[in-house]
């Protein structure tokens, strides 16, 4: 009996061992909490955090580590309607620059598309977001609803919409504090400089 459970014992602490280092392989490390964030050193990690949707969770931790130049790189929206980002972003005063996303169909827009989230410290410049027949369309967010967004910025470059257009969020349901933009907006509904649209927070 106890040599079955040294057995069992061993066989739990290797499967915590293995979620670690697939933790570690997709990102530049950490574990996820908020003593050890995950840790996102290169555009790969950034890429990483976009496909994997199905381990985001409400409390994990997520932080950037270095400034990310995403010329020529295909980055697709955080987050749909249907499967909403959600954990704690830092972006740890980091720059992401020249985020580009040309998209002819579809809604929530941005480097989050869709996000029930905490946003913080993070720093966009030279966006082109177009997007004409989208609806909830920001450089930072498509939507952000029910948690926060702190001292985020977008400066230079242009976003464009069809309605609920911001250069920060399209449609905000979200906390928003020291946040501001210095970019081109157009739409056709519901356009703002800083939010396109937004709703009282719940």
């Amino acid at each position: 009996m106890e040599r079955k459970n040294r057995i069992q014992i061993v066989a739990i602490l290797s499967m915590v061992m293995l979620l670690n280092l697939t933790a570690w392989a997709i990102y530049g490390g950490g574990r996820g909490t908020a003593a050890d964030p995950y840790l996102i050193y290169t555009v790969a990690d950034l890429q990483a955090l976009g496909r994997d949707r199905g381990n985001w969770g409400y409390y994990d931790h997520y932080k950037l580590m270095a400034d990310l130049d995403l010329n020529d790189v295909e980055i697709q929206p955080f987050g749909t309607n249907d499967a909403r980002f959600v954990g704690i972003f830092n972006g740890n005063g980091k720059t992401i620059s020249n985020l580009r996303m040309d998209v002819a169909s579809g809604d929530y827009v941005g480097l989050f598309g869709c996000a029930e989230a905490e946003i913080r410290d993070l720093r966009l410049v030279e966006v082109e977001i177009n997007a004409p027949q989208s609806t909830c369309v920001g450089a930072l967010a498509g939507w952000a609803g029910g948690r926060t967004v702190e001292r985020c910025c977008v400066e230079d470059g242009t976003v464009s919409g069809l309605n609920k257009v911001g250069a920060l969020i399209g449609e905000n349901g979200s906390q928003i504090s020291q946040c501001y933009t210095s970019c081109k907006v157009s739409g056709n509904r519901m356009v703002g400089g800083l939010l396109g649209w937004h709703s009282e927070h719940n």
